[in-house]
């Protein structure tokens, strides 16, 4: 297939979208869109149409998500085949998971959407749905950087008795430092990624794509300039940037249950998913002794 071909449909379907309303003819539309990704994806042709592609397939969900909301009955068990619920999904082929996909699509404007299929781009990567649906809000977005979500004390003074001190926190804020108080930090300004590291490291990332990559591929990179660190993301093992890390550090602490960030106004977090410390260094031996209270150690081999 071509990429002129490509192009076309794609111009197509983009026309067709305005005049289509009805649920079944926005099913079509979708899979449709999901037929040429997958013909191009074969082709290898550029990652730029591929991700084009799939940014029209979410304007098409996305408005299959609003119809959805707005006309599905509710009542009865929602799973049970004999709910209304089901019945109205069965009638317009449409899958419980598919139906859950299109209406957290509505929560993310189109212009986030583009925004992030330029940054993927960028990256020369296919954009990821897990990823994309943090921009809803659905998993935890938690870092020191956020002007609205702060790592717990406790936490703080645990990686502090690990590394001895914090010298740089890569990825923070000044409101953040009031409980981290490193020698030195980096915020949005100054750039971490552009700035060399060096000490003892607490990073705890932003955790969108692509900046979560970005970051954990820089503390990967400076491991030779640094003493030790201890890296807090949230424990997303199915990702590239999870796996690097896991194969660079000596010992990774899968948390039981969740940490709750903490906002400004100090109001408690609840995010949907646990979270994994990452120790780079020589004293493996007291990052165990310490951290063993917050979940399951894992030694890397």
């Amino acid at each position: 297939m071509e990429n002129s071909t490509a192009i076309e449909k794609l111009s197509q379907f983009q026309k067709l979208l305005a005049v289509t309303e009805d649920p079944i003819g926005l099913k079509k539309g979708s899979d449709g869109l999901a037929i040429i990704r997958q013909m191009a994806l074969k082709s290898h042709k550029s990652i730029e149409l591929v991700n084009e592609i799939f940014v029209e397939s979410c304007r098409w969900d996305r408005k299959r998500g609003q119809w959805i909301k707005e006309n599905i009955q509710q009542g009865g068990d929602q799973k049970s085949n004999s709910s209304p619920s089901s019945l109205i999904l069965k009638d317009i082929k449409t899958s419980w998971d598919k139906s859950s996909y299109c209406q957290r699509l509505i929560n993310i404007p189109d212009e986030k959407v583009v925004q992030f299929a330029q940054l993927c781009t960028q990256q020369i990567e296919q954009i990821n749905k897990t990823e994309l649906l943090k921009l809803a809000g659905i998993l935890a977005l938690k870092h020191t950087g956020d002007q609205e979500n702060y790592t717990p004390a406790h936490i703080i003074e645990d990686v502090r008795a690990v590394l001895g001190s914090i010298d740089l926190d890569p990825a923070s804020c000044e409101l953040a430092q009031k409980l981290v108080k490193a020698k030195a930090y980096f915020t949005e300004e100054n750039n971490g990624l552009k700035q060399p590291w060096h000490g003892n490291i607490f990073l705890n990332p932003p955790y969108q794509m692509p900046l979560i990559r970005q970051f954990t591929d820089k503390l990967v990179e400076e491991l030779p300039n640094i003493n030790s660190a201890i890296l807090l993301t949230n424990n997303s093992t199915d990702t590239l940037w999870f796996y690097k890390c896991a194969e660079y550090a000596e010992a990774v602490c899968f948390t039981k249950g969740r940490i709750n960030f903490y906002k400004a106004d100090e109001v408690r977090t609840q995010p949907t998913n646990g979270q994994a410390f990452f120790y780079f260094g020589d004293n493996e031996k007291v990052f165990v002794e310490i951290f063993i209270k917050h979940g399951l150690i894992m030694k890397v081999v």
